[in-house]
C-alpha cells in the first residue's frame, strides 16, 4: 500500500472549471497521485495517465449556468466508471460527493471505501444564494460520507459538522490537505521584489476580492486569478489610489515566483474550509493576513497570520504588516515550519497509509 498498489483515486477533474485552470479539489488529486505513484485515477477531467471519463459539457463553454450542470453530469459518468472498472477488493479513495452520492447505495466488494469531504456546511456562512447551493452540496457529501467506511476531513471544524450529521466519530480521520513544499519553497532572490499585497484565487463574490482592492490605497497589488469581478477588481484599485498587477492565468511557475517575491497573502474571505492558497503561502515562507474566524485558528495559532476582526479593519491589518519587515520575517519563518511538518507530501502519506490500512 505504501506506493499504491490496488488504490484507485477518483475526482470530477476539471469539468467545472475552465479547461486551462486547476481547482482544488483537482490538485488534491494530483497530490495524492504523486505520493501514491502506483494508483489508478479515474476522472472525467484532464489529469494526466487516469482513465478519463468526459462529459459532453467538455464542449459548452463555461459559465455560472453550466458549472452546476456540468457538476452533476462530471458526478454521473464518473461514478459509472467507478461501478465498472474498480475490482473487488480494491481501496476506492472518492474526491467527489456527487459521484459518492450515486454509489453510495452499491455493494461493489471493495476492500475499503474512503471519502473525503470538500465541501463545507451552509452554516459556515455566505450569501444566502450561496447558502441554498452549498446546503445541496452538503446534503451530497453527508450521503458520500455516511456510506463510506472512512471519511477524510481536512480539519477539526469540519469533522464536527460531519459528526452533527450522524457520521460515526469513529470513522473520521483527519487529514490536512497535502502541499509540494519542495515546489512551494522560500526564495533569497525573489523575497521582497515583488508587491506588498497577493491575493490568489477565483475573483468571485464568496472570496471578498473587492474588499481588499479598496481596504487600502497606494499600495501595488497582485490579483492572481480570474472570475465574473475580474474588471471591477481592477476598477477599485485604481479608484481607490492602489496599483492592481492582474495574472489571470498564470503558469505553475508564475504562481510560485509570486509567492516568493510578494510581501503578505491576502485572503478576505470567510467561507473557505482549509484553504490551499494559505498553505502553498506558508511553504513559500509568506506571512498571511486573515479575518478572526474559528476556521482559520489553526492558522493563528502557529504564529504566521495578522488577523482582523471587522472588514473595516483589513486596511489596517495590512498597513501594520507593510510596516514591520522583521515581523514579517518571523512569520514567514513560522509559516514554512508549520506547512512542512503538517502538510508536506511525507507528513499526509503517513496520515494516508493510516487510513487505507484501517480493514
Amino acid at each position: 500500500m505504501r506506493d499504491g498498489h490496488g488504490l484507485y483515486l477518483v475526482s470530477t477533474g476539471l469539468v467545472d472549471l475552465p479547461p486551462k485552470h486547476g481547482g482544488a479539489v483537482e490538485s488534491y488529486v494530483c497530490d495524492l497521485a504523486a505520493m501514491f505513484p502506483e494508483a489508478r485515477i479515474i476522472s472525467d477531467g484532464t489529469l494526466p495517465g487516469c482513465l478519463q471519463v468526459h462529459s459532453p459539457i467538455d464542449r459548452f463553454p463555461f459559465s455560472s449556468r453550466t458549472a452546476g450542470l456540468a457538476h452533476l453530469i462530471g458526478g454521473g459518468l464518473t461514478a459509472f466508471a467507478v461501478a465498472r472498472h474498480v475490482p473487488r477488493g480494491a481501496i476506492v479513495h472518492l474526491n467527489e460527493e456527487v459521484c459518492g452520492a450515486l454509489l453510495s447505495g452499491l455493494r461493489l466488494g471493495w476492500e475499503l471505501r474512503v471519502q473525503t469531504v470538500h465541501n463545507p456546511p451552509p452554516t459556515f456562512g455566505g450569501r444566502k444564494e450561496e447558502k441554498t447551493i452549498r446546503g445541496a452540496d452538503w446534503r451530497l457529501s453527508v450521503k458520500a460520507a455516511r456510506a463510506a467506511d472512512r471519511v477524510v476531513a481536512l480539519n477539526e471544524p469540519m469533522a464536527k459538522a460531519l459528526e452533527k450529521e450522524g457520521v460515526q466519530r469513529q470513522n473520521i480521520r483527519i487529514v490536512p490537505l497535502p502541499i509540494d513544499v519542495e515546489w512551494f519553497r522560500p526564495s533569497d532572490e525573489l523575497t521582497g521584489r515583488g508587491d506588498p499585497v497577493l491575493f490568489v484565487g477565483r475573483l468571485e463574490a464568496r472570496k471578498n476580492p473587492l474588499l481588499l482592492a479598496s481596504a487600502v490605497a497606494g499600495l501595488n497589488m497582485t490579483f492572481v486569478g480570474i472570475g465574473s469581478l475580474y474588471e471591477q477588481v481592477m476598477i477599485t484599485a485604481l479608484e481607490s489610489r492602489n496599483i492592481p498587477r492582474m495574472f489571470p492565468t498564470p503558469t505553475k511557475e508564475e504562481l510560485r515566483s509570486q509567492y516568493q517575491a510578494c510581501q503578505m497573502l491576502v485572503l478576505p474571505s470567510r467561507l473557505e474550509v482549509y484553504p490551499r492558497v494559505v498553505l502553498e503561502a506558508a511553504a513559500s515562507g509568506l506571512p498571511c493576513v486573515l479575518p478572526e474566524i474559528s476556521l482559520y485558528k489553526e492558522f493563528i495559532d502557529a504564529g504566521f497570520v495578522e488577523t482582523y476582526v471587522d472588514d473595516v479593519d483589513l486596511g489596517d491589518a495590512i498597513l501594520h504588516l507593510t510596516a514591520d519587515p522583521e515581523r514579517r520575517r518571523r512569520m514567514g519563518k513560522a509559516a514554512r515550519e508549520f506547512a512542512v511538518s503538517r502538510n508536506s507530501y511525507g507528513a499526509v502519506r503517513e496520515r494516508l497509509i493510516e487510513v487505507y490500512c484501517a480493514t
